[in-house]
């Protein structure tokens, strides 16, 4: 079986060794079955992947990755040309790097005749197709199967197109359209990059934001220690960030936000006199803009010993407002 697997790989081109690139395929179970791409960005893991595969999704939706690994994403945003990103928000770790196409890509693409789709499974194996480039333009590629038994089929979209030099893979595109079983329509790589350019952000960069704070009870001592857990979760994200008191009734609801939402529950652990609880508070901040979910973070806070009362005043601090847009500042 080893020796059959090693010679459908040197017939595509690829070695073992290969299988494992910046541009890891995943299969989506949403709106649509799909594929997509992963990226990181910032230490998060991001999915690239056709829009129509994972519109009007308002829940959480299933990821399949390599050796079965499943995770749960949601929809971030979604972009011209039939585009949407996707945050890996729970479970299992999949393979997710930074990258960039190719620099020579124009003249790679140019001088490429065939290549071949990766499609994800959707228990997380990749098979590969083979195609043929018929047409390429200023924005898409148009492939046919290079076999003759094999069709482009709904639940492709978001498969990935390469072609090999020099032994390596060269990303080229992603399939977003089927015009018939014999021909598909690939976005090129280049024109993907540069729709998606402003979130993914290819200088290593952080935001530049500067953050407000809302209260209801300034004197509480609790608020502020949250807060100040609170402050340290931005810290790690975002470069000039500061502390500043938010005035009661000027949040700009059309400014990028940060919900903290938190729950208390009871540990059943008893003081003596029977009064006073040991309450476990975990912390989660959303970062939202125009209702889309941008970045989440989880604060854990067991393990302080508050009573009641105390740990019902956690809630005086309800939301973070953004107040300047989202931009990007280097390190």
């Amino acid at each position: 079986m080893k020796a059959f697997v090693v010679i459908i790989l040197s017939y595509l081109g690829l070695s073992t060794h290969e299988l494992v690139y910046g541009q890891q395929a995943v299969h989506i179970q949403a709106h649509e079955h799909g594929s997509g791409i992963l990226r990181t960005r910032s230490g998060e893991c991001f999915v690239i992947t056709p829009a129509h595969v994972v519109q009007d999704m308002n829940k959480p939706f299933s990821i399949w990755g390599p050796r079965s690994v499943l995770s749960t994403g949601e929809l971030v945003e979604l972009y011209p040309y039939d585009l949407a990103i996707v945050r890996i928000i729970a479970g299992g770790e999949q393979y997710c790097t930074d990258w960039q196409i190719d620099v020579n890509y124009e003249n790679i693409l140019t001088g490429s005749v065939d290549g071949f789709l990766d499609i994800a499974q959707l228990n997380g194996i990749v098979k590969s197709m083979k195609v043929f480039l018929l047409e390429k333009d200023n924005i898409r590629i148009v492939i046919r199967p290079y076999f003759p038994k094999e069709q482009i089929s709904k639940g492709m979209s978001g498969s990935s197109l390469y072609t090999i030099v020099n032994g390596k893979k060269v990303f080229l595109g992603m399939l977003q359209a089927i015009e018939n079983p014999e021909t598909g329509i690939i976005l090129k790589a280049n024109v993907m990059e540069s729709i998606l350019s402003n979130f993914f952000d290819v200088t290593n960069t952080r935001r530049k934001v500067e953050v407000a704070v809302i209260t209801v009870k300034e004197s509480s001592m609790n608020g502020f220690e949250l807060a100040e857990k609170a402050s340290e979760i931005l810290s790690k994200q975002y470069v000039n960030y500061s502390f500043v008191p938010y005035e009661k009734g000027k949040l700009n609801s059309t400014k990028p936000v940060c919900e903290i939402s938190e729950f208390t529950e009871n540990d059943p652990e008893n003081r003596a006199n029977g009064q006073i609880h040991k309450y476990k508070t975990h912390v989660t901040l959303t970062v939202k803009h125009n209702g889309q979910v941008i970045s989440r973070e989880t604060l854990d806070g067991s393990g302080t010993d508050y009573s009641k009362e105390n740990a019902q005043t956690l809630s005086i601090i309800r939301t973070l407002e953004l107040t300047e847009k989202l931009k990007f500042s280097k390190r």
